[in-house]
């Protein structure tokens, strides 16, 4: 049963193509004008990539052997029946598990099977669309049905079926073919889901835990401690190779801004829910019939069967059970206080010895070449370039790129960035929230901009420049100061560099650099236009 599949377009010739796909899959089987390629993964699981060399187009599809459609019908069914039947918590978080299982096994396998595939042989095709089976929507169903009969566990349930149903709704049809394509955007609301979902997730379980007989109790939180040192290191993991990924999964601008603020408003809408609910858990403790677990509750629960230092493994066991939560507040903190220092930085910066600008434009000593639409609270907005992008470029194209951060603070894009700074931490991450405005469009809008204010040649040659030293244009508040000090990776440890991924993809500049297109596909605009 087919449960996964990305779509895209060859972007080498025919014979680099067939050698990388070799390498991986071995001989592929060929048919009239396609080339077929096999691979079995966990017993369970295939890969099938297709090729039709005249037409020049790939597709990867995932595979399951079992009869999933007819597992997760019975699967589902029995667990709702089983959580209707039983009042014992311990059978109920069980059966909710398997609903939980069944939902999420084509989910992750069906998106991370092909998309590792994909990033091993990223240079030879380019991704359009990936899509996944909606049969995952029964176990979810049979989750959120389950779950109304039990009352300790009706907020978390809401909460998770939400979430899962509008993840489940983007992969699994073409009921709004208006962000099909916004694959980018997707992944981010996502991840910036998860921190604020799995501490919910154990805040109500540890309230649950409270309730049941010692032994029981203490089970049951070994249970939840081991899953969320799993479920975090997997998230962590996730992050670190989506910021790897990042330019190389589409990110074009969507065809309906209004679809895709309300799409995304209702991921963040959970976010915000959670994390609020959270907070007033914090300050009152009982919200909504839930109780705040403390520490020492939990001390109680592990003296209560003989555990030696009860109080200090308590204060342990909490600190790894908020964990998630605790991660994101931290990064946030240090956003703040880096826009603050680099605010600071550019309020300060030298004004450029040029005339003839009708915005006050400031250089920076910096190696990087960029430009940044700086917003300031008080006193005219500026623009922001570096030393190293002064020196590559001639005069009237420095002239084209400060017309194009010009749109940016026109526009109010720099402001947003700077809303999303200061409230990102309440919807998952600064990201979470800038993804609801489409700055795929707003790049286009500004070479268009620039382009009629200095001309179109202008602006193509400053870019193609750029692209000749291999260098970017960063947008809107970009990074100047540099990355997070206490994740320094010049001892290139591999925790600290997938803290840092992870810092990237929920506080750095990350999907504002994903904004841009390609040099090719920015010009091309511009000539079309």
């Amino acid at each position: 049963m087919k449960i996964g599949q990305i779509s895209g377009e060859i972007t080498e010739a025919w014979a680099v193509f067939e050698r990388e796909l070799t390498k991986v899959f071995g001989q592929p089987t060929r048919g009239k004008g396609t080339y077929r390629w096999t691979k079995q993964v966990l017993a369970l699981f295939s890969i099938e990539v297709t090729a039709n060399k005249g037409a020049g187009r790939t597709q990867i599809v995932t595979k399951i052997s079992l009869p999933y459609r007819i597992i997760s019908t019975i699967g589902t069914i029995v667990a709702v029946a089983l959580i209707i039947e039983e009042n014992f918590i311990l059978a109920t978080l069980f059966a909710l598990s398997v609903c939980l299982f069944l939902a999420l096994l084509p989910t992750a396998q069906g998106f991370f099977l092909p998309f590792y595939f994909y990033f091993r042989t990223k240079n030879i095709f380019k991704v359009k669309d990936f899509k996944m089976t909606s049969w995952m929507l029964v176990p979810l169903t049979g989750w959120a049905i389950g779950t109304i009969h039990v009352t300790n566990y009706w907020l978390p349930s809401f909460i998770m079926t939400g979430f899962l149903l509008t993840l489940s709704i983007f992969v699994s049809g073409d009921l709004l073919s208006q962000i099909q394509d916004q694959s980018f955007s997707f992944l981010i609301l996502s991840i910036s889901s998860m921190p604020p979902l799995i501490t919910f997730g154990n805040l109500t379980i540890l309230d649950s835990i409270l309730r049941l007989q010692s032994t029981s109790a203490v089970v049951a939180l070994l249970i939840t401690i081991v899953m969320t040192v799993l479920i975090t290191d997997l998230y962590l993991r996730l992050c670190s190779t989506l910021a790897n990924a990042a330019d190389i999964i589409p990110n074009p601008p969507t065809t309906s801004r209004l679809t895709r603020f309300l799409w995304g408003s209702v991921m963040l809408g959970i976010n915000l829910f959670m994390i609020i609910f959270m907070l007033l858990l914090l300050f009152q403790r009982d919200v909504f019939g839930t109780t705040l677990v403390s520490p020492a509750d939990i001390g109680m629960i592990l003296k209560s069967v003989g555990t030696p230092y009860h109080t200090s493994f308590g204060l342990l066991t909490w600190s790894v059970l908020v964990s998630p939560l605790m991660g994101l507040l931290i990064f946030w903190i240090y956003n703040i206080h880096n826009q603050i220092k680099q605010r600071h930085l550019l309020s300060t910066a030298d004004e450029l010895g040029q005339n003839g600008f009708e915005i006050p434009v400031k250089i920076v000593d910096s190696p990087a070449a960029q430009s940044v639409a700086h917003h300031r609270l008080f006193g005219q907005d500026t623009v922001i370039v570096t030393t190293a992008l002064v020196e590559q470029l001639r005069e009237d194209e420095l002239r084209a790129l400060i017309e194009h951060e010009k749109y940016h603070l026109n526009n109010y894009d720099s402001v947003q960035v700077l809303i999303a700074t200061f409230f990102g931490f309440l919807v998952g991450g600064k990201n979470a929230l800038i993804m609801l405005f489409d700055f795929a469009r707003s790049e286009r809008d500004a070479d268009l901009y620039a382009a009629d204010q200095v001309g179109t040649d202008t602006i193509i040659r400053a870019l193609r420049r750029l692209e000749m030293n291999r260098t970017s244009v960063s947008i809107h508040q970009a990074d100047i100061t540099g990355a997070p000090a206490f994740l320094s990776v010049a001892d290139d440890s591999q925790t600290k560099q997938i803290l840092l991924d992870t810092y990237n993809i929920l506080f750095g500049n990350i999907v504002l650099d994903a904004a841009h297109q390609s040099i090719d596909d920015r010009v091309r605009y511009i000539l079309d236009a």
